[in-house]
């Protein structure tokens, strides 16, 4: 019997074999990045997607994604889907994973580069998530915090105010989309681009 003559359970064993012995290899990946900003290292999208499949390689396992836009009606904004699936050549058995982001455009965020942006996210996270990855970056929740400033609802909500007064109320809505019970991060972002929209129509 060929390995492709193999009933499922064996294919799905063997694959695992070689899947737990990528895992095995991969260790801890290298923070290879590091943020100005917060002054922390961190895995890079790069970074994670290399050690990953060179892993995956190595244990006899080809990796190969491709990416999506979906424009759900209920999304603040397109969400960029990264669809990884594993094949193991010998048998043809192949396992399939995936991690999505929007695709979110802003102010110093052209669409290109959101889209960019969103793809490099997902494809990192599909492929941490395909191996369980384990990363050397430092624990986000051991940041300290303490001069966190939360959203203010109020300012937002005039804000938003004050560009459908500017815009009209079916601008900002072919504009952002339905704001409607999104989070308050989603409501900021939408500021910003009613803001750039409200700009750009002052120049025309």
């Amino acid at each position: 019997m060929t390995d492709i003559e193999l009933g499922v359970p064996a294919r799905r064993s063997r694959f695992a074999t070689k899947l737990l012995a990528a895992q095995r290899s991969l260790g801890v990946v290298v923070r290879d990045g590091f943020n100005p900003h917060g002054k922390h290292k961190y895995v890079s999208a790069d970074g994670m997607v290399h050690a990953c499949r060179d892993a995956l390689n190595e244990a006899g396992l080809a990796p190969c994604g491709r990416t999506r836009l979906d424009e759900r009606e209920s999304a603040p904004a397109p969400v960029l889907i990264y669809e990884l699936d594993v094949l193991d050549p010998e048998t043809g058995h192949s396992e399939s994973f995936g991690a999505e982001c929007y695709a979110l455009e802003r102010k110093g965020m052209p669409w290109d580069k959101a889209v960019g942006a969103a793809i490099s996210y997902a494809k990192k996270y599909a492929y941490q998530d395909a191996l369980g990855a384990h990363r050397g970056d430092e624990d986000p929740d051991a940041k300290d915090d303490t001069k966190h400033e939360p959203i203010d609802a109020s300012a937002v909500k005039a804000d938003l105010a004050f560009y459908a007064d500017k815009l009209g109320r079916e601008t900002c809505r072919d504009v952002v989309g339905d704001l409607r019970g999104q989070p308050p991060a989603m409501l900021v972002a939408a500021v910003e681009k009613l803001k750039s929209h409200h700009e750009q129509t002052r120049k025309a």
